[in-house]
């Protein structure tokens, strides 16, 4: 029965998630290139296996947590 199953095994983890947004987000400000920051980088600055950041976010090449950072960024400029 499907039901017995554990709930995190059939959805994306909401608290990895956020670490690896977080962790993004730390490395890019810190960074002279935000956009040489890998996805090791941000699942060892989350403390998650890097599986974990393409599990959550997607494509391997450009993950959905940069395209979010680039987006967030983007808009912080366009509002000055």
């Amino acid at each position: 029965m499907l039901s017995s199953m554990p709930s995190g095994r059939n959805q994306r983890n909401p608290v990895t998630k956020d670490k690896l947004i977080d962790a993004t987000f730390d490395l890019m400000e810190k960074s002279d290139d935000p956009l040489s920051v890998t996805t090791r980088q941000i699942a060892a600055k989350a403390d998650v296996r890097p599986a974990m950041v393409n599990y959550c976010f997607g494509s391997r090449e450009t993950p959905e947590v940069l395209k979010h950072y680039i987006d967030m960024r983007v808009d912080l400029l366009l509002s000055v």
